[in-house]
């Protein structure tokens, strides 16, 4: 077999025409044949280039200078932009970003499903800063102290913040003003290399209602003097403070762990969360519906698009009177809680129990007897409901998509008239989208919303309607064969128009 030679090498300087762009923001060049990928370049724009890798099938590359520039590009308002792995277009013009995104979700669905598949505008802020009201600080210790701030792309490096205007400012303040309290009261930061030291970084979340609740990311379970700590942030205008603790993966002294993820936001919060200071619960209100907001529990990044999200699933499900409604992957009921103003019954499945007992507790708070909430596995729990016969089911699965068990209970065992799908990666929507039209349910309407400026990030809503036409003759959709879909479908290359 004859070995494809790769014309580049790391360090090398080259001259490329950037031709497309790839999902993740980054920038498509070719030398030859050979695909190199480069941040904070445009299609269109020729630069100029030094390749920090290559590898057999592609390579990437450190963007040294812009030689033509597209006329979308624009300066980046963070000085942080290019080192901070937080935003990926900020060289981009907003009105760019949204055309972007919506040509990215219908190349992906018109990839797997076959046909071109109408995609509504991007529904976007009037103002796309400040929108993130969830505010993550990673900490590391120094020699000379503290040092705190958000990892580089697809990089260990911190990179310090002074200052994030994408952020919501109060919650940014206070998680800056929160990590100042824990060193200025020696709580000793974490060091993953000789696995001592506590403090692992800071979370604020703000609600719409004015209140902030900070959570203390912990390596041991227990901080130093974190009472102390907990009411000296109180005092900064916290209305709540807890300590969240992830037990840490044993690295070899002196060394970094080998997996990334151990430390970064995948992996942010643990499994042990307790309150130390103030409210235990944060309240959001939403359309009318008070939410119970827990420390650990998932809850939408941005307020604007966590009420785009409600309104858009209430509007795409149309007349429910008389009608039974399921949520598969109900949360803290988000969805299912807004949803049961107007149908006769909803029933929400959801795996974490402490959001099911806040999805309960907020129902109670509404005054909302016609939603009941069931702690499990969608996959599992879905099968039981048939008798429920739902007019419409509603799917709002991590980013990965939704487990192959879920799909198929929801085409054999629920068969409800309609399918709503809330997807935070496009590739996912597309890949169930195919296998929700050979389950006879076939696309009608998309509508993509913008819940994250200035990064490559889209949400989405599409909404489904059961045709029996589409019936393709084939047998139950097995696990193993699922498994061997979603293994497929994720290796692929993924690039954008």
């Amino acid at each position: 077999m004859k070995t494809r030679s790769i014309p580049v090498a790391p360090d090398q300087v080259a001259e490329l025409h950037i031709e497309a762009a790839g999902d993740n923001g980054d920038g498509i060049g070719k030398v030859g044949g050979y695909v190199v990928f480069v941040p904070r370049a445009l299609p269109g724009e020729r630069v100029r280039v030094r390749i920090t890798s290559a590898g057999s099938k592609h390579g990437r590359a450190e963007l040294l200078a812009v030689l033509s520039p597209a006329p979308e590009r624009i300066a980046p308002r963070c000085p942080h932009f290019g080192a901070c792995g937080g935003c990926q277009l900020q060289h981009m013009a907003y009105d760019a970003q949204l055309a972007r995104k919506r040509a990215w979700v219908e190349k992906a669905l018109r990839h797997t499903l076959r046909r071109d598949v109408p995609v509504a505008p991007l529904l976007a802020p009037a103002d796309p800063w400040g929108q993130r009201t969830k505010v993550v600080l990673h900490v590391e210790r120094r020699p000379s102290g503290y040092r705190a701030g958000l990892y580089g792309q697809r990089s260990r490096t911190l990179v310090p913040l002074d200052q994030c205007p994408a952020a919501f400012g109060p919650a940014f303040t206070l998680a800056r003003r929160a990590v100042e309290t824990c060193e200025r009261m020696r709580v000793p930061a974490f060091d993953p290399r000789f696995q001592d030291g506590s403090l692992r970084g800071v979370l604020v979340r703000a609600t719409g209602t004015g209140a902030l609740g900070v959570v203390l990311l912990s390596a041991t379970e227990f901080l130093p003097r974190e009472r102390a700590v907990a009411e000296a942030i109180g005092a900064l205008g916290a209305a709540a403070v807890w300590v969240n603790w992830l037990p840490t993966p044993k690295a070899h002294a002196g060394t970094l762990p080998t997996r990334v993820d151990a430390f970064d936001a995948a992996q942010l919060l643990g499994p042990h969360t307790r309150g130390v200071y103030g409210e235990d619960r944060l309240i959001e209100e939403l359309h009318g519906i008070r939410y119970r907001v827990s420390p650990a529990s998932f809850f939408q990044t941005s307020r604007f698009g966590a009420e785009q999200l409600v309104a858009t699933v209430d509007r795409l499900a149309g007349p429910l009177e008389g009608h039974t409604v399921i949520d598969g992957y109900c949360g803290s009921g988000l969805l299912s809680l807004a949803l049961a103003r107007r149908a006769a019954a909803v029933v929400g499945v959801e795996d974490d129990e402490e959001a099911v007992a806040d999805a309960e507790r907020a129902a109670r708070d509404n005054g909302l007897a016609n939603v009941r909430f069931v702690a499990g596995a969608a996959q599992r729990i879905l099968r039981t409901l048939a008798a429920e016969r739902p007019h419409l089911v509603v799917l709002d699965p991590p980013r990965a998509g939704c487990h192959v068990g879920v799909l198929d209970a929801v085409a054999h065992d629920l068969r409800p008239d309609e399918v709503l799908y809330v997807a935070c990666d496009v590739q996912s929507l597309a890949r169930d989208a195919a296998e929700l039209e050979r389950l006879e349910y076939a696309v009608h309407e998309v509508q993509p919303i913008d819940m994250f400026p200035w990064t490559h990030h889209v949400e989405t809503v599409a909404r489904f309607v059961r045709n029996p036409q589409l019936r393709t003759g084939r047998k139950r959709f097995s696990r193993a064969a699922g498994e061997r879909l979603l293994a497929k479908a994720r290796a692929q290359p993924r690039t954008a128009p």
